[in-house]
């Protein structure tokens, strides 16, 4: 159990821990809460000045009024104006900021940099503001996550503690701005932490719900998406929805590829990285002049499709999906400031529309609407890979109950598709491309990996089917066993005498005592395990069992031995606790490379230090630090030639022959004071 390690927390009890927490959670949910009020005012008051020198007022559903040269400019003047903030204050601003927070999380114990938030929502509020094709959803998650770890800093708080804290963060932004507190509960949990089973949900939901009270006092508590009629006309139209999930599904994959290529394109240019929001808003700019539906994010297309106010010819849907689909590939490719969610929802309503109509003209449908509703829930956890989020998120933005099952059939369907054509989702992929590859199941079943001969033993004794009664008892009376394994002549297994069993006998033996064999007083085997079945196979057939133990058998039914539900639930425990070592020591050593010192208890700390200029040229055996100093070296860090951000580093464990060279670091574990005098290397 991991010891408290909050500034306010006694370290008695595990329960004043918690109150801390879920205090914190709550302080972090409503900064979060507020700060999505912001970036809302500020994404407005950005579209105002953008389109005032137009003669042109209104918000996103104005851009309709924009002469073609307004269009066309716009999101390259956004651009240019974005690159100052990229340059020279905070690079991390670029991009959606989902894909960001999981890498601080994974690889910086959570750690955020203070001017993140603010210069987000500044980036956030000329970019959607100028017409990118991007949502507000990514940028509140960076921002939430940024508060999260702020507090985290305030109230010196573990790293797991942190995690927990910026995931309340992140969860809370998508809370306020979407007024959903339960999805952004799971959203935090599936998409931002990526486990279930190591999740802290309680502080997390606390979170989430604060965020979501700040945005219904100032904004109201009605649903984003609002008049939705949802109904089906027969059953059997859950087939067509199946069909919509797996058309979706591949759309997603063009998506997430869209914006791959788009990157990778621009990244071929000999320009730098703060060039390119200016040229992909103007290539974005030329696709506005196609049609206006595409310019903005699209929230008010989509209500105004799902509410039925709006009626759709299958030509435009499918042209309005094309080209949206293109222009947020170069929009988020670029590295404008903003997220997928927003235009997954719009290019999802409107593929969903053209099925619904193509589906209308040959069966006798529900209105296409309700395909569009649909589409573009498949489409999010297409691109996200993640099918639950996004089942929430479609039900809590239109709170229509109907919607549920069609939607969940849809979701999965294309997750499953998107996840076997493109295994990186839209947010991984990110990372990738940045040299940061994570396994999202790493907390992954620990008892998958073990099998059952590995524990398997053979302590209750045999004993023949036809072996008279007094003769069994003596021999597990002689074993000192409560149970007796019955096996015919052949050697297989027939049958357990469990205890109750052997003390019925031990009470009737006068009467039963020639008359009863083994094969009487034994009970049917329910459950049998095989040697290669892995741990959580023979859990469940525990389960199934009722028992405390397991019969293990070969292929023709012979006894091999027992295994235990004490054996398999120490196992458990055992790999959760190395696990969680494990991770405890990835956190220290990307904290040591931010923070310089980890404090790991009785004095010991893991520090880095920079190779001093005395030291190049030499060795470790020629420096001597173990014996000298009383320290040992974990890690070697060295700067690749011409390499930028995470990437740029190379590590390894040092080698006798590795040579030090300038700028390299060293990792290095042990006593506080040993330390302080191994700096004279």
């Amino acid at each position: 159990m991991e010891p408290a390690k909050l500034l306010l927390i006694p370290q008695k009890t595990l329960r004043s821990e918690s109150v801390i927490m879920l205090a914190a959670s709550g302080l972090v949910g409503l900064a979060a809460g507020f700060a999505g009020l912001l970036l809302h005012d500020a994404i407005d008051w950005a579209m105002k000045g953008f389109f005032w020198p137009f003669g042109v007022t209104g918000g996103e559903k104005a851009a309709s009024g924009l002469p073609w040269y307004g269009l066309l400019l716009l999101p390259a003047v956004g651009g240019l104006a974005l690159m100052p903030v990229i340059r020279w204050l905070s690079p991390e601003v670029r991009g959606g900021g989902i894909s960001e927070v999981i890498e601080s999380l994974a690889v910086r114990g959570g750690r955020m940099r203070r001017r993140v938030p603010g210069l987000k929502i500044v980036a956030t509020a000329i970019s959607l503001g100028a017409g990118a094709s991007a949502g507000r959803e990514g940028p509140v998650v960076l921002i939430g996550g940024a508060l999260g770890s702020f507090f985290s800093r305030v109230l010196k708080a573990s790293v797991r503690q942190t995690r927990t804290l910026v995931a309340c963060g992140a969860g809370a932004g998508i809370a306020a701005t979407f007024n959903m507190p339960f999805a952004g509960a799971i959203f935090a949990v599936e998409v931002i932490l990526g486990d279930f089973q190591a999740a802290k949900l309680g502080p997390i939901v606390v979170s989430c719900t604060v965020a979501t009270v700040v945005s219904h006092i100032f904004l109201g508590d009605e649903p984003a998406i609002m008049h939705v009629q949802f109904a089906m006309h027969s059953p059997w139209e859950l087939l067509l929805y199946a069909l919509l999930g797996l058309l979706i599904g591949l759309l997603a994959v063009v998506q997430i590829r869209g914006v791959m290529l788009s990157a990778r394109l621009l990244s071929r240019l000999p320009v730098g990285i703060w060039w390119y929001p200016a040229i992909g808003g103007l290539a974005v700019g030329v696709l506005a002049l196609t049609t206006p539906h595409r310019f903005g994010v699209g929230y008010y297309q989509v209500n105004e499709i799902i509410g039925r106010d709006t009626v759709l010819i299958l030509g435009a849907a499918l042209a309005i999906t094309a080209v949206k689909v293109v222009a947020t590939s170069i929009s988020l490719g670029s590295g404008f400031s903003g997220g997928i969610f927003a235009p997954s929802l719009l290019i999802g309503t409107m593929a969903g529309s053209a099925f619904g109509l193509v589906a209308a003209r040959f069966f006798d449908v529900s209105d296409p609407s309700n395909y569009a509703l649909v589409g573009m829930g498949a489409l999010l956890a297409g691109v996200m890979h993640a099918p639950i989020s996004a089942v929430l998120m479609i039900f809590e933005i239109t709170r229509h109950p109907m919607v549920i099952l069609p939607l969940m059939l849809a979701t999965v369907i294309s997750s499953l598709i998107s996840a076997l054509l493109q295994p990186d989702d839209i947010h991984h992929w990110n990372l990738a491309a940045r040299g940061v590859r994570l396994d999202r199941h790493r907390h992954a079943d620990p008892l998958r990996a073990r099998k059952v001969m590995e524990l398997m033993r053979k302590e209750a004794p045999e004993v023949p089917h036809d072996m008279p009664l007094g003769q069994v008892i003596a021999r597990l009376l002689e074993r000192g066993s409560n149970r007796g394994f019955v096996v015919d002549a052949a050697g297989r297994l027939t049958g357990i005498i469990h205890g109750n069993d052997l003390a019925f006998a031990l009470t009737e033996r006068d009467t039963l005592d020639g008359l009863v064999v083994a094969a009487d007083l034994a009970q049917p085997v329910r459950e049998a395990a095989r040697p290669d079945d892995d741990l959580a196979v023979a859990l469940k057939l525990l389960d199934r069992a009722r028992d405390e133990e397991l019969p293990v058998v070969d292929e023709e039914g012979r006894r091999l031995g027992e295994i235990s539900r004490a054996d398999v639930f120490a196992v458990f425990h055992e790999e959760l606790d190395s696990q969680d070592l494990q991770h405890t020591m990835v956190d220290a050593i990307s904290l040591s490379e931010r923070l310089g010192e980890i404090d790991l208890g009785d004095g010991h700390v893991l520090v880095e230090l920079e190779v001093p200029p005395h030291a190049y040229g030499k060795t470790l055996p020629e420096l001597d630090i173990r014996r000298r100093f009383h320290i040992q070296v974990v890690m070697l860090r060295r700067r690749l030639p011409g390499g930028e951000g995470r990437g740029a580093w190379k590590r390894w464990a040092p080698t006798p022959a590795d040579t030090l060279e300038p700028g390299d670091f060293l990792l290095v574990l042990g006593d506080r004071e040993n330390i302080r005098n191994a700096t004279k290397i």
